[in-house]
């Protein structure tokens, strides 16, 4: 949000055509910064995933696909860390899906590397 409003003495600039929104309290101007609930790394990656489940949710199942929305791989996830192996996903760009019983969902991309 912009500056809409400025006064100062008898001066009032106004840049918006309504009143001055004046009920704005800065409280601190530290950045918020969201917790992911689910990590996937490393990106780009060669044959495994590390998948990081910072969720309390149970029942949570990964979920890789294509960009033409075919299925390649599918798991159940347990809380904390899990390293999942993928050897023959060809080389591209994926989509990845986290989803749970209780309507929980988390997406992301992914790139599979060429092998060295």
């Amino acid at each position: 949000m912009g500056l809409r409003c400025y006064s100062i003495a008898d001066t009032l600039l106004q840049f918006v055509t309504y009143p001055c929104d004046t009920t704005i309290i800065i409280t601190s101007t530290e950045e918020i910064i969201e917790e992911t609930p689910i990590i996937v790394s490393p990106n780009p990656f060669s044959d495994d995933l590390h998948i990081q489940n910072h969720t309390l949710e149970q029942d949570l199942e990964f979920f890789l696909y294509d960009l033409m929305g075919r299925l390649y791989f599918r798991t159940s996830l347990p809380q904390g860390d899990k390293r999942v192996e993928i050897p023959d996903l060809p080389a591209g760009a994926y989509l990845w899906m986290v989803s749970g019983s209780s309507g929980f969902s988390q997406t992301g991309n992914i790139i599979r590397s060429e092998r060295r």
